[in-house]
């Protein structure tokens, strides 16, 4: 029998927990240890407000960020205290960008669509609803590979989307697994799921996994 995969967050949800500061800023550049700059920056969710903001990332995350440029971005500023689980303390490298299964890392190009998308407060009418799962797949077919490993998250994570998965989803979705102009993690993301989910996802899959 196959295991059941550990549990992961939609990433939408995790953009507007306790922990998580949301904003939008225009990026500056990259300082010292891999650390990303921001200004005209406007807090949407979490923290104080603030006009600049330098984060801890990956890398990679810098790699596709053009100074001058408007981003919305999502950083954590406390963890765990070692010593005692239950205390938060502040993290002692600061701001961190959030980097979650969908939020590789949390770090958008700042447009009309994803500000609606990103920066408006999630309710379970806009999340849970045929809407959604109509917007994920069109973001699946766009050409921002980190939207189309958000909406495969969201697609993988969230439950009452698949729920709503017809004969014609199900292949859309393969389709998209097969289409090799679509982000890696997105395409694994989905057979993940697929593999996990069967029941919602549907048969036929054996044939996308190994071509």
């Amino acid at each position: 029998t196959q295991a059941a995969p550990p549990p992961i967050q939609p990433p939408l949800n995790l953009l507007w927990e306790r922990d998580a500061v949301l904003a939008e800023g225009r990026f500056v550049a990259v300082e010292g240890d891999q650390r990303l700059r921001f200004d005209e920056v406007t807090v949407t969710h979490g923290g104080e407000a603030r006009t600049e903001v330098s984060v801890q990332a990956d890398p990679t995350a810098a790699r596709s960020l053009t100074p001058g440029k408007r981003y919305i971005l999502a950083w954590v500023e406390w963890m765990r205290s070692p010593a005692d689980k239950r205390v938060r303390v502040r993290r002692p490298e600061g701001a961190h960008l959030l980097s979650a299964p969908g939020l590789e890392p949390a770090l958008f190009e700042a447009t009309p669509a994803t500000r609606s998308l990103l920066l408006t407060a999630p309710t379970a009418e806009s999340l849970n609803g045929e809407s959604h799962l109509r917007r994920m797949l069109a973001l699946l077919d766009g050409d921002d590979p980190s939207l189309q490993v958000l909406a495969a998250a969201e697609l993988a994570s969230r439950s009452t989307l698949r729920s709503q998965l017809t004969r014609r989803e199900r292949r859309h979705l393969q389709a998209t697994v097969r289409d090799a102009r679509r982000s890696p993690v997105a395409r694994a993301q989905l057979l993940d799921a697929a593999q996990f989910h069967a029941a919602e996802f549907g048969s036929g899959w054996a044939p996308v996994a190994q071509a």
